[in-house]
Parts: C-alpha cells; sequence; structure tokens
C-alpha cells in the first residue's frame, strides 16, 4: 500500500452535456486518481452521472471542463493504449466466434494491414486463460449466456493490454453465482495484471466486500471516495442511498417484531446467525440475556439441533422449520 503508480488523474473535472439554453452538468470538481492494483466501485443512484463519467475518462465524450491526465504516460500513445472500455452495449455482429471478438481488442494496435502478429496473438491468448474461458472460443456470439458474454467481453479488454480497465455495470442482468465469479475475477485482475480498474455497479454488497476503493455519488454533483468500511461507518451511504428498512452496518433487512415475546438465543457461527435471521423474520424478539424462552444452537461434527427451554420444560428440534412451529 502507498508505492502503487498513478495511473489516470483528474483536475477540476466537470462532466454532464449540451443542454437547451446551456449545460447540464452531472458531476462537478471531479480531483480524483486510480491507482496501480487497484479495484474502484463506482456506485449512486440511477441519472447521477456514473456512466457519463465513465465515457469522459475513456475520451468517448468531451468534459464541460477541466482535464483528464495520465501521469508517466507516454504522449505518444492513444487513449486507447492506456483504457480499455467495457461498456453496455450489445455486440451487433453476432456470428463472429468467441475467438474473433477478443482479437478486436488488439485493433488499436494493428499496422495498417490489419493483420495480428504473434505479440498480438500471445496476448489474445494471455487475455483467454486469465479468464478461463477456452471452452467458448469456437462458440458463436449468439450461442453465450449473459454471464460468457460478459466473460468475453472482459477478456477482449484485457488483450487491448492497457493499465486502466473502466466496466460499466458488468454483472447486470447476471444471477448471483455469475455477479460473484465476475467481481471476484476483476479484483484478481487487478492484483496480478497490477492495473488499475473502475467499475459502475448497484451491487451494493458485493462492492463492500471485494472493492479496495468506493466513489460514491453524494450531494451537490461531487463524489465521495475512500475504503467502502469507512463510507459505511460514517455514513455517507446511507446519506446518499437513505435505505428503507435496510441496516447496512449489519447488512440486514430490519424487521419489527411484531408477536411480543422475547427469546433469549444462545450459539455462534453460521447456525446462530441463519437462527436468529429466522426468529426475527417471524416476529420474535432475540435478545442475547436472559428470558422466558431460551433457545440454544447445539452443533458438533455430525448433528445440528436447537434446544428449547421454557417454563414448561426442555425440547429439541433438528430444524429451524421445527423451531419455528413450536414457538
Amino acid at each position: 500500500m502507498g508505492s502503487e503508480r498513478t495511473f489516470l488523474t483528474t483536475h477540476n473535472l466537470c462532466i454532464g452535456y449540451p443542454a437547451k439554453g446551456g449545460e447540464n452538468r452531472l458531476l462537478t470538481n471531479l480531483n480524483l486518481s486510480l491507482r496501480e492494483s487497484q479495484m474502484v466501485c463506482f456506485m449512486g443512484p440511477n441519472g447521477s452521472g456514473k456512466s457519463s463519467l465513465l465515457r469522459t475518462l475513456a475520451g468517448l465524450q468531451k468534459p464541460i471542463s477541466g482535464s483528464v491526465s495520465f501521469p508517466g504516460a507516454d504522449h505518444s500513445h492513444r487513449v486507447e493504449h492506456k483504457i480499455a472500455v467495457v461498456l453496455t452495449d450489445r455486440i451487433q455482429a453476432v456470428n463472429l466466434t468467441v475467438e474473433e471478438v477478443i482479437a478486436f481488442g488488439r485493433y488499436p494496435h494493428l499496422g495498417w494491414n490489419i493483420t495480428l502478429s504473434n505479440t498480438d496473438r500471445e496476448h489474445v491468448t494471455r487475455a483467454i486463460d486469465q479468464v478461463r474461458i477456452q471452452h467458448l472460443l469456437k462458440k458463436r456470439v449468439y450461442e453465450l449466456s449473459d454471464g460468457q458474454l460478459q466473460m468475453v467481453m472482459i477478456a477482449r479488454a484485457l488483450a487491448q493490454d492497457t493499465p486502466i480497465l473502466l466496466l460499466d455495470e458488468p454483472t447486470a442482468h447476471l444471477d448471483l453465482n455469475n455477479r460473484v465469479e465476475i467481481m471476484n475475477l476483476l479484483r484478481d485482475l487487478s492484483r496480478s495484471m497490477h492495473k488499475a480498474i473502475l467499475l459502475a455497479t448497484h451491487e451494493l454488497d458485493l462492492a463492500l466486500q471485494t472493492a479496495d476503493r468506493i466513489w460514491l455519488t453524494g450531494k451537490n454533483n461531487t463524489i465521495l471516495e475512500g475504503l467502502p468500511e469507512d463510507l459505511v461507518l460514517n455514513g455517507s451511504f446511507d446519506e446518499i442511498f437513505r435505505f428503507k428498512g435496510f441496516d447496512l452496518k449489519t447488512g440486514k433487512v430490519i424487521h419489527q417484531p411484531f408477536r411480543n415475546i422475547s427469546i433469549q438465543l444462545i450459539g455462534e457461527g453460521a447456525a446462530y446467525l441463519w437462527t436468529k435471521n429466522a426468529l426475527e423474520r417471524n416476529g420474535f424478539d432475540v435478545s442475547d440475556v436472559r428470558q422466558p424462552i431460551s433457545i440454544t444452537v447445539l452443533s458438533d461434527s455430525s448433528s445440528l439441533r436447537w434446544s428449547v427451554t421454557r417454563s414448561e420444560g426442555v425440547e429439541e428440534v433438528s430444524t429451524i422449520e421445527e423451531l419455528i412451529t413450536s414457538l
């Protein structure tokens, strides 16, 4: 920490787009940086400027004012030699094979004859290996699932061989398993390939567990940034998203007890946490101090069970469903 190179900086950057009678400024006074070996998750409400900022950083959209610079980069290189982008646009040429799509990542490096050199082919092969999609190479785009296509687009960006990778909603429309796989892949690539990765995402739970830093669109058209944990504990997330019935500090939906029954729960580990969740979801007030009803989670290497103690005696059950029914 602290010795990573800075790959990108913004200087009083203001982004937006022309509007009738003036300008629509989405984000202003941005002084941000992307550093080597870091994955940054960019979060905020819909319409707050996340996609516009990504496009501005990539040189696809002009800023209203301010600038983007690349410290230490060769100024003779084009932006596409510094930044690879994975946007939400769908591929139109659906008859291309996966291998052909990934090879397009080398296009910014090709000469006038548009022929892949041995070096280009090495980059393509390395990208395929990094994303582990060798089994998809001969498939055509229309044959891929959404998750597989996202992996292919990430491989194409890696084949471009840039220090910076920008992604817009890379986990959109994917199931949980694919979302986790892609977030873990990007985090691992940032470290193993020493890249700066910035992704706009709505995956709050995954971002908090995988990101090195968070950019959070805040009030007054600016961006708050910091470690995920700091932004949770100082209330920044709560202020921006105004969660309704969700406690970000515990990561749980807030349940209101409606049975007027207090229960002492004794135990530890995953079984304790899921038991507490089930009891609270079913309207019980769960406490760790003595109550008329006490439940102890009993677990060993071969079994899991629950002991319920109340004035009329002790009862053991073997599932949470049986536990809830007995109460």
